[in-house]
């Protein structure tokens, strides 16, 4: 990557790559010495002691590239600055939110002064933002790689486990000593209860963030009150249904009734089979069944409007083919697999607006309809 591109608006800090030319002998035009010190306006060559004191008022808002990586040598805790320098040679390491601040073009500036034109520059943005590549000037942005490593956690469920108890233990310093005691037992019998360790481990496999874990125990402290001041299973199982929603049980909550109908017909099926595949025919015949048992029904449809309800299912994958659907293949005959539980289709039937009464006794009645 050439730093030559990078240079945009080069700064009276950052003069080093200018020549000496324009140095002493500034243009008439130049506007960027106009309101200065008279005594910088005669003499523009400036020293290095008066730079770093004019610059020191304005280190992380303003600062150049040499007062950003003193910043970051402090915090990453580099005692010799021969160290950081030797470093920069082939690496530059730099934070992008100390430039998050800065004008336009100053990251281009501060890259440029960091490293000699001559050479190229690595550069390795830290950041806990996901859109950090959008806030980088355009042209700093089009020499980038856009390479991302996202770093994850790499404990197991059993520290996740322990990292919830710390989160909710009280310290023994406290004054009231029974309560917090009171406090720490409960914890420990909700860590040991099947029930929380469930909804943990889910929350576990879906992310190992502690935020989305500290979202989940908000949720759940909001629920105590004086009078049950200790959280209970109940309440940590709430504020998880309120954590995650499944998409599939909001699907199933916009269907039509025959679509739901069919659904229905799939879990049967399921039951009676034991979670063999079935086809279009078999779902139509255990749809049938439930159609002749009610004599004026109103969910006689024809088959072909029963078949493109059974294709509409496929399109939202809520069903899919075992194998890849061949030209010359009836598709009443092809082997399909349900992809929800009974769980989420009698929670998505509970949420159904105005679902017919036969429709839900269905679901829960016997398998048997002859």
């Amino acid at each position: 990557m050439p730093l030559d591109n990078l240079l945009i608006e080069p700064s009276p800090a950052n003069t080093s790559h200018s020549s000496p030319k324009s140095q002493i002998f500034p243009n008439k035009g130049d506007t960027r010495m106009k309101g200065r010190d008279p005594v910088l306006q005669r003499d523009c060559s400036y020293t290095e002691e008066r730079r770093h004191e004019k610059n020191k008022m304005h280190v992380g808002v303003r600062g150049t590239a040499r007062d950003s990586f003193h910043l970051v040598q402090k915090t990453l805790g580099v005692c010799t600055s021969a160290l950081l320098s030797e470093a920069l040679k082939g690496l530059l390491c730099l934070l992008a939110q100390l430039h998050e601040s800065h004008g336009k073009g100053s990251m281009g500036v501060s890259l440029a002064a960091a490293a000699v034109c001559t050479d190229s520059v690595a550069v390795i943005g830290l950041t806990r933002r996901l859109d950090i590549l959008e806030l980088l000037e355009k042209r700093v942005k089009s020499r980038f790689s856009h390479w991302q490593i996202h770093l994850m956690n790499s404990f197991g469920f059993p520290q996740y486990l322990k990292i919830f108890k710390e989160q909710l233990s009280l310290s023994a310093v406290l004054p009231d000593k029974i309560f917090a005691e009171k406090r720490n037992e409960k914890v420990q019998s909700l860590s040991e209860d099947r029930s929380v360790q469930e909804v943990l481990q889910k929350h576990f496999n879906v992310s190992k963030n502690l935020r989305s874990l500290h979202m989940l125990l908000r949720l759940a402290l909001n629920r105590i009150t004086p009078s049950q001041p200790f959280m209970t299973a109940a309440d940590l199982t709430e504020a998880n249904q309120q954590c995650s929603v499944d998409s599939k049980a909001n699907i199933v909550r916009g269907l039509s009734v025959l679509e739901i109908c069919l659904i229905i017909a799939m879990k049967h099926l399921n039951d009676i089979y034991e979670e063999k595949p079935f086809n279009f025919q078999m779902v139509y015949n255990e749809f049938q069944k439930f159609v002749q048992r009610r004599t004026h029904s109103v969910y006689n449809f024809e088959k072909p409007v029963v078949m493109k309800a059974f294709e509409h299912l496929q399109q939202l994958e809520l069903i899919r083919p075992l194998e890849r659907t061949s030209v010359n293949a009836q598709r009443e005959y092809q082997l399909m697999k349900l992809l929800l539980d009974n769980t989420q289709i009698m929670n998505a039937l509970q949420k159904y607006p105005n679902c017919p009464t036969d429709v839900r006794q269905w679901a829960t009645s016997s398998l048997n309809w002859l």
